[in-house]
């Protein structure tokens, strides 16, 4: 029974980091593409500083 306990708080601690790293990543790249077209979207003398 205890290493079925330890195999479960093991699998849950994995699949936790693994979460974790996915949403932060699609945080970073959600960030990157509001930048982006912010970019597009504004006049070109605004360009130059981003």
């Amino acid at each position: 029974m205890a290493k079925q306990a330890g195999l479960l708080r093991a699998a849950l601690v994995i699949g936790g980091t693994a979460a974790a790293a996915y949403f932060s990543k699609k945080e970073n790249l959600d960030r990157v593409m509001n930048k982006v077209d912010k970019a597009k979207n504004s006049t070109s003398s605004n360009k130059k500083g981003i």
